[in-house]
């Protein structure tokens, strides 16, 4: 499953993704629901800018852009019904994006959203974030 999954990512890497896209506005309000908001960055990324308040955090790439080697086994820990929604954010929304469908095409995750902009348009929005602590 780990090898389909890379395979997807590749693809999906060639080619851009047409993932839900929703904005900071729209998270807020899916806040409000108790949507799993999910933060894909790296730990040093964490601390350095912080996370969005509410968010899991599970690192999905490593630094060379491959796919985290505990990503899917994390994830499914916090997501593991196909139908529930879920909203992935990075730093700009590229590599959400992209994982967003992979995670549609080879799991089955239906009501996959992504942040645009990710954390970067989340703060230039002006919307607050919290200490990441492990």
């Amino acid at each position: 499953m780990m090898r389909f999954l890379l395979t997807v990512i590749a693809l999906m890497l060639a080619f851009p993704a047409l993932a839900k896209d929703i904005s900071p506005k729209e998270l807020i309000t899916y806040q409000s629901t108790g949507v799993v908001i999910v933060d894909i960055r790296r730990k040093e990324e964490w601390k350095d800018t912080g996370i969005i308040d509410g968010a899991k955090t599970i690192t999905a790439f490593t630094k060379t852009g491959s796919l985290h080697p505990n990503f899917q086994e994390e994830f499914t820990k916090l997501v593991s019904d196909s139908d529930t929604s879920f909203v992935l954010y990075c730093r700009t929304g590229r590599r959400t994006g992209i994982l967003r469908d992979a995670l549609e095409t080879s799991m089955g995750f239906k009501k996959a959203m992504h942040l645009s902009g990710g954390i970067v348009g989340w703060k230039k929005d002006g919307n607050k974030l919290v200490n990441y602590t492990p």
